[in-house]
């Protein structure tokens, strides 16, 4: 069977892509159609796989193979090992689906001379894949001495279901960073469009991006219908996989509360006058409220009497028109108080 996607350039970025079965779903090796040219460029040691979205039958091959495929070569030549990728391979923020079974195979390098740094990865198993789910894959076929076979690959922080494994049985090159993986049995995805659940392990906890891949940030995502658009972190940062949990819905705003009730204080009013004024004179008036608060003294009857203040003393004055001279006491209260009920009081003037 052939590959998804198979590269022999130098500068290799595979990105923004849905992958779909294929012996290997990305094969990167060697450049033998230009060899002399490919290993003198600094970029043929270095590619970059990112927000890709790859759903495959992990029984038919490795998901991921980095170096070169043609072996029993010798030092000097230009074909099999001397030309291999012997490079980095940074791979972050894909998301794989891993279908069929029972075994599969996530990386395979083909010799120490190979590197991949693998972090922000999500890689959902389903539960067909029992027999074996290999973070590694032996180099498939013999590499001639003096390189070795089976490359390193360093693991940052990714998700993984759980029952994954190194490989099978011992190999050559080293598996790092097991300790960074995230690990549990049931996906922290919707299966059907592999989108981060809300709250989940994924949502905001990928790692920054080393300096080397500074120049490669992920910008976009696709789905599974393999349409691309911008990606945006809904949260404080960026999720694990090749695409970002929806942002969750706002709350509710709190329903609005009523101040608490305040308990006002009532008023009562204090006023002493006489009964009796004879005209064109006056006498001493006498108003206060149990609150402390001043009260104010009126004349409702203009034409027979008046009333002055001074402070709190108040004067009631007589003209020379004889009557009734009725006067009024009031509070108008405050935050604490309540209005005073009005008081008044009559004076015979003649």
């Amino acid at each position: 069977m052939g590959h998804s996607v198979k590269d022999r350039s130098a500068g290799t970025v595979v990105r923004y892509n849905l992958i779909e079965d294929g012996g290997h779903a990305i094969d990167l090796v060697e450049a033998e159609g230009f060899p002399v040219t490919a290993t003198a460029e600094p970029a043929y040691r270095s590619a970059f796989v990112y927000g890709n979205l790859i759903v495959r039958n992990g029984n038919l091959g490795s998901t991921i193979h980095y170096g070169g495929d043609h072996f029993g070569s010798t030092a000097g030549l230009t074909w099999g090992e001397p030309i291999f990728r012997q490079g980095t391979l940074y791979v972050y923020n894909n998301s794989v689906h891993v279908t069929g079974g029972p075994k599969s195979w996530m990386f395979q390098l083909s010799t120490t001379l190979e590197k991949a740094e693998v972090f922000n990865n999500v890689f959902v198993y389903d539960s067909t894949v029992n027999g074996g789910r290999a973070m590694r894959a032996p180099q498939s076929q013999g590499v001639a001495a003096p390189w070795v076979s089976d490359g390193i690959v360093n693991l940052g922080r990714n998700w993984t279901s759980t029952g994954w494994v190194d490989y099978f049985s011992p190999i050559n090159g080293q598996l790092n960073g097991t300790a960074n993986l995230i690990s549990a049995a049931t996906a922290p995805v919707t299966l059907s469009t592999m989108v981060p659940l809300a709250k989940s392990s994924l949502v905001d906890a990928a790692i920054a991006l080393p300096a080397a891949a500074s120049l490669h940030p992920v910008l976009y995502q696709i789905n599974v219908n393999g349409q691309r658009s911008v990606r945006t972190p809904a949260g404080l940062g960026t999720d694990l996989g090749a695409l970002e949990a929806p942002a969750a819905a706002a709350p509710a705003p709190a329903p609005a509360t009523k101040p608490a009730a305040t308990t006002l204080g009532t008023q009562k009013i204090s006023f002493t006058a006489p009964t009796k004024l004879a005209l064109n004179s006056s006498a001493a008036l006498t108003a206060s409220s149990n609150s402390g608060l001043a009260v104010t003294v009126t004349s409702t009857t203009p034409t027979i009497c008046s009333v002055t203040a001074v402070g709190t003393a108040f004067t009631v004055f007589s003209g020379t028109r004889a009557g009734t001279c009725t006067l009024a006491a009031n509070q108008a209260g405050n935050s604490a108080w309540k209005a005073a009920t009005q008081v008044t009081a009559k004076i015979s003037v003649k």
